[in-house]
């Protein structure tokens, strides 16, 4: 059976524009991040736990808080929010690293 031209030639159309899109995907997938953003993420790392360690004390307050309508969670929530924080963010991080290589 003989294959009609016009299905030949979609099958050539479907094929050029695969290649296009692999083409793309290539190069997104080569591209690195600038070395700005970079920077920018590593150093709010370092910086946001400093920025936010007022609020995080915050939980860690003893007495009463009735005036102020808040909950007492005491010293470990403070320390497992700054905690997790940091490992969430540094993670995160580490997986841009390790996607650019």
């Amino acid at each position: 059976t003989k294959v009609p031209p016009p299905v030949i030639n979609g099958q050539q159309m479907m094929i050029k524009g695969m290649m296009a899109d692999f083409t793309s995907v290539k190069t997104v997938k080569e591209m690195e991040t600038p070395r700005g953003l970079r920077k920018l993420c590593f150093f709010l790392i370092i910086t946001t736990p400093i920025l936010l360690a007022p609020y995080w004390a915050h939980f860690c307050r003893s007495g009463d808080h009735s005036d102020l309508d808040l909950m007492d969670y005491g010293c470990a929530a403070a320390y497992f929010i700054g905690l997790l924080y940091v490992i969430i963010s540094s993670t995160l991080l580490r997986v841009q690293e390790c996607l650019e290589d």
